[in-house]
């Protein structure tokens, strides 16, 4: 193999493409391509094939200032009123079509099924808690930016 040619992880990163104590934590299919969640960092790959794959976005977990679950389409439940010439009626269709999206720092990184959303905002809500702790030693609230060093955060 010549350089730069390395069989890819499962995770879609070869071993030379994680950092040193970096662990993948997690990973899932992403708009584009795919995402992958270490303990250091939130990471979406380009194109879902490992051929030719480029790091698109990266955020280090205890720079993340923001972590969302959006709602992207989908009909809310409730109800429908019908009418026509056989006669009318109420009938209730439950949510339709319910799509979200994980937001880290306003990026989306996952649009999906609300529990698929659900498990993805806790893991990486988790892998940040814990990245905060190992470098500031408490948790930082969101919406507000790390400080420069571990420090600065006490």
């Amino acid at each position: 193999m010549g350089a730069g040619d390395h069989p890819t992880s499962l995770h879609g990163l070869a071993p030379s493409d994680l950092r040193p104590e970096e662990v993948v934590l997690h990973s899932w299919s992403a708009p584009g391509g795919r995402g992958v969640l270490t303990n250091l960092r939130c990471l979406l790959l380009g194109r879902p094939r490992p051929i030719r794959r480029k790091l698109q976005w990266s955020q280090e977990l205890e720079r993340v200032s923001s972590l969302n679950v959006e709602r992207i389409k989908g009909v809310l439940s409730g109800r429908l009123m019908m009418r026509g010439s056989f006669g009318g009626g109420t009938i209730s269709p439950g949510t339709v079509d319910a799509t979200y999206g994980v937001m880290v720092d306003q990026i989306p990184v996952y649009i999906g099924p609300p529990d698929d959303c659900a498990d993805l905002q806790k893991r990486i809500g988790d892998a940040r808690t814990s990245r905060c702790v190992a470098v500031f030693g408490r948790l930082l609230p969101y919406h507000q930016p790390a400080p420069s060093s571990p420090r600065d955060a006490r």
